[in-house]
């Protein structure tokens, strides 16, 4: 059992490494929004994407791990957590385990906190960007279409149809 708890102990130090990056991600997504760095934003995103993927799958072999911790402990796979194992009193590991559950903790948060910032930022652009756009139309224009010639003509409120010939 302690060489499962050892890989254990290894797979969520893998699992904060990436989280760490993760947050590094949003991070620079922070920068990018404010300073209208689409591509790098976008970049970004993609880099998201993948570190969520490796995330998943870490998850899935800590499930794993904990699975075969909880059959050798005789207990109930559901009920088996970081804090349970701490509450094991595995000696070394139990030191570790408290540790790196702090520091995931924090990370999570840090995370979190990050995300909302992030989400904050992009609503307001996109407000800004509505706001302006809105500015910018008048509202008696709104009912006019215009033809293959270029002249206007007036149309009933409605449904609005773009009709374009390439």
């Amino acid at each position: 059992m302690e060489q499962t708890i050892d890989r254990l102990i290894l797979l969520i130090k893998n699992e904060e490494t990436i989280l760490k990056n993760f947050l590094e991600c949003l991070n620079r997504q922070k920068e990018f929004i404010t300073q209208n760095k689409i591509d790098e934003f976008d970049s970004t995103v993609k880099e998201e994407e993948l570190l969520i993927s490796k995330i998943r799958d870490l998850e899935k072999g800590r499930i794993e791990l904990v699975r075969q911790i909880a059959s050798r402990a005789g207990s109930i796979e559901d009920e088996l957590n970081l804090t349970r194992l701490i509450e094991m009193n595995l000696e070394e590991s139990s030191d570790e385990l408290k540790i790196l559950k702090r520091t995931l903790a924090e990370l999570v948060e840090r995370i979190k906190k990050a995300n909302r910032i992030n989400q904050y930022l992009i609503k307001r652009s996109l407000s800004f960007i509505q706001k302006n756009i809105d500015w910018f139309i008048d509202d008696s224009n709104l009912n006019v279409t215009y033809q293959q010639d270029g002249s206007q003509q007036l149309k009933t409120p409605g449904n609005l149809l773009v009709n374009k010939v390439f």
